[in-house]
């Protein structure tokens, strides 16, 4: 049972709305309703009855919440206390710092980013790297747990985020979806509409951000007579790369790794339609000055990074 099921689980007692609940964790009502439904199933007893667009707790989800709540209390408390022991214990190093991620960031900028992310290049003695999940990670940040962190998000998670935190940006990407040549020479065009996208064999990273995109690009008027084809949905890259380049299903890359390097070359980059994108950002606590080690760090690697992919940062800003 993880910490991150019962901050869910507790949400969804404190808002009584599965629907609320995952607009307050950013995180898809599908997505947490998986989330209970894992709950219950490692438990052995159901925690909520419908009650129209409601939910009502069982005696049993009663009970689970008082369990979640003093967890998550007493998980709180450890974290209070381990940042003091952190932050003691570096005073010596100044440049040391906590780097929070999201999961494509640790799994796909920090593998494709390695000049730019080497601590040596950016002038950091030490660089401690946590990857977690995007509502944690805005919920840490929020709450002032947390001071540093690089993450991906969708354009209206984005626009949410500014009104109350100034990230920095670094670009903007557009989702593709990567096609091998057999299904390419199906396509009725040269972009794939949600139609068309429930009608392919998909197999794609579990990632919440990404998960976010597709279900907001299914929203755009699937016909409901159509099935997805879903054949993989998984946090194992290399199987679902081996199962593009053997021409058994489509996933999905963006257009800042695919002017990184393209690792499925049997398959072709088609858009979307209408387009899906994400933003890539820092967010950094606005109470650190310009001189700390996690302002340094973020110039140094903004600086790096725009010099090393120039052409693709140039035109990669959107409104925003």
């Amino acid at each position: 049972m993880r910490i991150e099921a019962l901050e869910c689980f507790h949400e969804i007692m404190k808002s009584g709305s599965i629907r609320q609940a995952a607009t307050n964790r950013y995180i898809t009502q599908q997505g947490l309703s998986k989330v209970v439904q894992s709950l219950e199933a490692e438990l052995g007893v159901p925690l909520f009855q419908k009650s129209g667009r409601n939910v009502i707790p069982t005696a049993q989800g009663i009970m689970l919440d008082e369990f979640a709540q003093t967890v998550i209390e007493d998980y709180e408390d450890l974290r209070q206390r381990l940042k003091a022991l952190s932050a003691s214990e570096g005073a010596e190093t100044s440049s040391a710092i906590v780097l929070w991620t999201t999961p494509f960031v640790g799994n796909g900028l920090f593998n494709m980013l390695r000049t730019e992310m080497d601590e040596a290049q950016v002038g950091v003695d030490r660089l401690m790297v946590h990857e977690s999940s995007f509502e944690n990670i805005i919920e840490s940040f929020k709450a002032g747990h947390i001071d540093l962190a690089l993450l991906n998000m969708r354009e209206d998670d984005y626009a949410q985020l500014r009104s109350h935190v100034k990230p920095v940006v670094l670009f903007t990407s557009e989702v593709m979806l990567m096609v091998p040549l057999d299904i390419y020479r199906t396509l009725p065009g040269k972009t794939v509409t949600p139609d068309v996208f429930a009608t392919l064999p998909i197999a794609y990273y579990n990632d919440h951000v990404l998960n976010r995109l597709v279900s907001k690009f299914c929203e755009f008027g699937v016909n409901p007579e159509t099935e997805s084809r879903l054949l993989n949905h998984t946090t194992n890259i290399s199987n679902i790369h081996a199962m593009v380049n053997k021409g058994l299903a489509v996933t999905f890359s963006d257009t800042f790794s695919l002017s990184v390097r393209n690792v499925m070359e049997g398959a072709v980059p088609v858009p979307l339609d209408p387009p899906q994108r994400f933003i890539v950002c820092f967010l950094v606590d606005p109470a650190l000055g310009d001189s700390s080690p996690q302002r340094r760090y973020i110039s140094r690697f903004k600086e790096m990074l725009y010099d090393n992919h120039s052409a693709f940062i140039r035109d990669s800003f959107i409104n925003l």
